[in-house]
């Protein structure tokens, strides 16, 4: 009996000392994985920074009623008809794919990854001053921009900016502005294609019929 109760106290000290280490390592892969992924460049992040994504404009999808989205060589510009179907009002006059517009709506209208309060002089160093790719809305009466800017270390995220351009003189004047990081499907919806902002030909109308061919007596 006492051989048998020294190894079960050898076998017990040894998993507890194995538990030790385990939760060693876990805290320290913790503290690692956490110095690795620095909440947004720090030293240019504000204290009071939110560590939690928010809404970037205060409407649902459905309140836009035309848009524009620059981009390096071209201007696209979209209205939203009588009958809630979008257009393309240049570079062509044309019915937009409203698959392409519903997904671009849904990430400007989403809650980012993070939230961060930074100073306005820090903004050029997360592209977004003169930012290549910007888009400029109308939703319930209201003007709004939307800038992209630079990717963060990832390469998998954005950093971006949303405006109400009534409140714009105030952010102008004020200590800290709020800037977001958000997935890379933004990417994906402002880089699309120009074509494929379009319904195609066959999309809108159908396939045309076939002839018959013509009956011989």
């Amino acid at each position: 009996m006492a051989i048998l109760s020294r190894r079960t106290l050898v076998l017990a000290g040894c998993a507890i000392a194995l538990a030790g280490a385990v939760l060693l390592i876990e805290s320290r892969s913790d503290k690692i994985l956490d110095s690795a992924t620095p909440e947004a460049d720090s030293e240019l992040v504000s204290d009071a920074a939110e560590v939690t994504g928010e809404l970037m404009f205060p409407f649902a999808e459905e309140d836009v009623e035309r848009f524009t989205l620059s981009r390096p060589g071209e201007t696209l510009a979209f209205d939203k008809d009588d009958n809630g179907f979008w257009q393309m009002t240049a570079p062509q006059v044309a019915e937009a794919e409203g698959g392409a517009i519903a997904f671009l709506l849904s990430q400007l209208t989403s809650t980012a990854l993070r939230s961060l309060e930074v100073a306005p002089d820090t903004l050029e160093k997360f592209g977004l001053v003169d930012s290549a790719i910007k888009i400029e809305l109308v939703a319930a009466d209201k003007p709004y921009q939307f800038l992209v800017g630079n990717a963060d270390f990832t390469g998998d995220q954005r950093y971006v900016r949303a405006i109400a351009l009534e409140d714009a003189d105030k952010e102008a004047s004020a200590e800290t502005v709020t800037i977001h990081l958000v997935s890379g499907g933004i990417t994906n919806a402002v880089e699309r294609p120009t074509a494929e902002w379009l319904v195609q030909a066959g999309d809108a109308a159908g396939e045309p019929e076939e002839k018959a061919d013509p009956q011989t007596n």
